[in-house]
């Protein structure tokens, strides 16, 4: 049937000619302003809580994951450090550094910058040491580990450990008032949360005659929780998807175990609203793959066993990232992930920028960041700080036009507006989300 014809059976119909009509095209940028009022924390909050926390609240297992529970009552066999595992040992010892730090340094705590110190993958040469806020090979925190080392715990391996608590420690902290990373799978009205009301309407309204990419930098799923409305529940896609997916998870329900089929990335994004999360999720989880790999040792073949990366999945509730396993079709089997013990997410003001290159999802991401912006007619930004340089580097660079509009909705708007240079006009709106969405739509 040729367009003619569909456009006048439109029009007898009432519809006008509006299959014709180019769609819109909308970027949103959500920070953590956005989340505040779902009860999740500031930095401010967050710097706070990681910067007082005690040794008590927390205890990990002899792999390093951490169980939300007192170390006291659990550490009941005996009161001698020594007897601690080594994540035991770079926690208390991750402790004792920050409290070293808060004490003695001249700068408010930051947990990014920090992240920066502690990741011993991170170049620091002479340069980038001005970035981050101290030396943790210098003497000075050495001196810190001194009770944790034995013959067989060096200094060294201790540190190693320290981001691997450090981001579970994170993550708990995330949570802020919920405790929980997933919200009840239950249908909800628009108008339940005010907090959220007008912004709701405004993407309900907006995804009939526009495409909405809404990119995000941060971990939480307040904006999956959005699904749970009937209204928007088939308008929001994240990239990831079920349809055929060899990746599945283990779940215990009432005492019996299942085994479910996971959403995987495959960048399909067939919605009008498009969720794309720049600094990954409390749910996503890089699954591994152990497969042998043949190298010539001593003039002779060996077959070694490591750890590739395949794909990014998605958790669900009541799983752990190590109950992923993959469908090894030809073999007729399943093969548990071989080395994520929690949920991949980006921290640090300088080591998440390096990882915006992984290929397995942060570059596909940015690159479409960078593609949607120079397609888009309006940039709305909410909750942003404007403190990751990388990103503001990415609008500036992609927005152009002297006609292209930037609504920055952020109760310190005015002092924000000039940390990011466009041709066209910032136009800052002093306001929370749900009022400053209705100057939007302009």
């Amino acid at each position: 049937m040729s367009n003619l014809i569909l456009n006048e059976m439109q029009q007898l119909m009432g519809f006008g000619s509006a299959i014709n009509k180019p769609k819109e095209k909308i970027v949103m940028l959500l920070s953590a302003g956005f989340s505040i009022m779902k009860g999740y924390p500031s930095g401010k909050t967050l710097n706070d809580r990681i910067s007082s926390f005690l040794k008590e609240e927390f205890v990990f297992t002899p792999n390093g994951e951490l169980l939300k529970m007192n170390m006291e009552k659990t550490m009941t066999k005996t009161n001698c450090i020594h007897d601690y595992n080594v994540y035991e040992k770079s926690y208390l010892l991750l402790r004792d550094i920050i409290k070293h730090y808060v004490e003695n340094s001249e700068e408010t705590f930051d947990y990014e910058t920090f992240y920066d110190a502690i990741e011993v993958n991170y170049p620091k040469d002479s340069n980038e040491l001005q970035t981050v806020a101290f030396n943790i090979w210098s003497d000075e925190y050495r001196g810190l580990a001194e009770e944790y080392i034995t013959e067989e715990i060096s200094y060294e391996r201790l540190v190693s450990n320290l981001t691997i608590i450090y981001d579970q420690l994170i993550a708990y902290f995330l949570q802020g008032d919920k405790k929980s990373l997933f919200y009840p799978n239950k249908p909800c009205q628009i108008n339940e949360d005010k907090n959220y009301e007008q912004f709701l309407k405004f993407l309900y309204d907006r995804s009939k005659d526009s495409i909405i990419d809404v990119f995000t930098t941060n971990h939480d799923m307040v904006f999956e929780s959005f699904r749970n409305i009937p209204e928007l529940s088939d308008l929001i896609s994240d990239g990831f998807d079920d349809y055929g997916s060899e990746f599945f998870g283990d779940i215990e329900v009432d005492g019996y175990k299942y085994r479910c089929r996971l959403e995987r990335y495959t960048g399909k994004y067939n919605a009008p609203i498009r969720l794309y999360k720049l600094h990954g999720s409390l749910d996503y989880v890089l699954y591994h793959k152990t497969q042998g790999v043949k190298c010539n040792i001593g003039g002779e073949k060996v077959r070694l066993n490591c750890s590739v990366p395949v794909k990014y999945v998605k958790i669900k509730q009541g799983m752990n990232p190590y109950d992923v396993s993959n469908l090894v079709r030809c073999q007729r089997k399943y093969e548990y992930s071989s080395s994520a013990i929690y949920c991949d997410f980006l921290s640090g003001t300088q080591t998440k920028i390096k990882r915006y290159k992984n290929p397995y999802l942060y570059k596909k991401l940015f690159g479409l960041f960078a593609e949607r912006l120079r397609k888009a007619g309006k940039l709305i930004i909410i909750g942003y700080g404007c403190g990751d340089t990388k990103i503001n580097e990415i609008i500036s660079n992609n927005y152009k036009g002297a006609d292209k509009k930037l609504y920055m909705i952020n109760p310190d708007a005015e002092n924000l507006k000039e940390k990011i240079h466009i041709d066209g006009v910032v136009i800052p709106i002093s306001k929370s989300v749900n009022g400053g969405i209705l100057d939007c739509k302009i």
